[in-house]
């Protein structure tokens, strides 16, 4: 996983990126940096891992087990980031043009699984709100 340091990162705020390629992470990476947030790049290798380990947190081993399958969609985990922060980054990305798609804030639950099983839960989540027609985006399908 690579680390990039963002200038005056407020209050340990992070975002770990997954599944983008190179041009892309640098679009994203570059609006973030802007919000003096840290960037954290994630690849497949990073599904094993618990979260809570991802984000350098305490108490977290850096061991990881085996997941099938792998998650093979573009997404952004937010940590240390929440309520009208997360509204701001959120509508900073969305004035540079860039949409997440498939997006999660880390809790005092989450910090335990796998990457790949909050992906897992994110994915159904994203496929429920969208069958709900509550996602806030508009589909043509």
């Amino acid at each position: 996983m690579k680390k990039t340091a963002a200038a005056k990162a407020n209050k340990n705020e992070k975002i770990l990126l997954y599944c983008m390629d190179d041009a892309r992470f640098e679009m994203v990476s570059v609006a973030i940096k802007k919000l003096h947030i840290e960037v954290l790049q994630a690849d497949e290798r990073a599904l094993g891992k618990k979260v809570g380990a991802l984000f350098g947190m305490r108490g977290f081993s850096d061991s990881s087990v085996e997941v099938q399958p792998a998650f093979h969609r573009e997404a952004a985990v937010f940590y240390n980031i929440k309520n009208k922060r997360l509204d701001a980054v959120l509508s900073g990305l969305k004035e540079e043009n860039i949409i997440l798609k498939y997006k999660a804030v880390t809790t005092p639950f989450n910090i335990h699984w796998t990457l790949a099983k909050l992906f897992d839960t994110m994915y159904k989540e994203h496929a429920y709100l969208v069958e709900k027609g509550a996602d806030g985006v508009h589909h043509d399908e």
